[in-house]
């Protein structure tokens, strides 16, 4: 009688994990939150993007000035946020733009996580940015 428990404990611990499970998703991702789910940047014009970059750049350009190291880490996770949501239709229709915006931007990226702040080499890449952003056409 006793060895027969234990299979059954096992199996009624296997339909258990198994109920827990949301249909296509393995058992223990159910009740993950909402928060710790990713999902694809949603996609927007060209033009929306580049003011979205453009506001986040601003921010940047605020924390940068007022050496926040917090604020210019959140402005610059935000530049790249917004800078995916639009990324692809730049680099298919406007690649020599497209490498001129990963340059600068990967300094701002790399420098944002820097300590200390090198505050004159991020505003150089930010201007660079903000350059590169004003060539580019609103719908190219």
């Amino acid at each position: 009688m006793r060895y027969c428990i234990i299979p059954l404990a096992i199996a009624a611990l296997i339909v258990a994990a198994g109920c827990g499970a949301s249909q296509g998703q393995p058992a223990g991702t159910a009740s993950e939150s909402p928060e710790k789910q990713t999902e694809a940047p949603s996609k927007v014009s060209v033009a929306d993007g580049k003011t979205r970059m453009e506001k986040y750049l601003q921010d940047f350009r605020d924390a940068l000035t007022a050496q926040d190291r917090n604020r210019v880490s959140q402005s610059a996770k935000e530049i790249e946020e917004a800078w995916e949501s639009f990324e692809n239709t730049v680099k298919s229709q406007t690649p020599d733009l497209y490498s001129k915006i990963e340059d600068p931007l990967g300094i701002v990226q790399a420098g944002s996580k820097e300590e200390p702040l090198d505050v004159k080499t991020l505003s150089d890449a930010a201007t660079k940015l903000e350059n590169v952003l004003k060539e580019l056409p609103a719908s190219p």
